[in-house]
């Protein structure tokens, strides 16, 4: 049995005409970004080009390196969603929750 979104990818080809635009555009990123997904090393992460340059331009501000800028981003997200409380973090942590 094919995976959910594997399924989708099914039903979609059945009905292009009944898809808008931005539906497929979705879809195929979506199908990009697992394919590539499966070709990179484990450990990394594969960013659409634009969050990478949105992440670029954070870490440039900032003057981390592209890890540290995710980790920063993600750590402040996590936070004001409450996925997790500033006391969560380790005192000596690079990442401040203040992205």
């Amino acid at each position: 049995m094919p995976d959910r979104f594997a399924k989708q990818l099914y039903e979609a080809s059945d009905k292009l005409d009944d898809l808008s635009r931005s539906d497929i555009q979705i879809l195929l990123r979506r199908a990009a970004l697992r394919v590539t997904n499966k070709t990179q090393a484990a450990g990394t992460t594969v960013l659409i080009p634009e969050v990478a340059a949105m992440i670029d331009e954070f870490a440039a501000a900032r003057g981390v390196s592209r890890d540290e800028a995710v980790n920063l981003a993600l750590t402040d997200w996590a936070i004001g969603m409450g996925f997790m409380s500033k006391d969560d973090l380790e005192e000596d942590s690079e990442t401040d929750g203040e992205a």
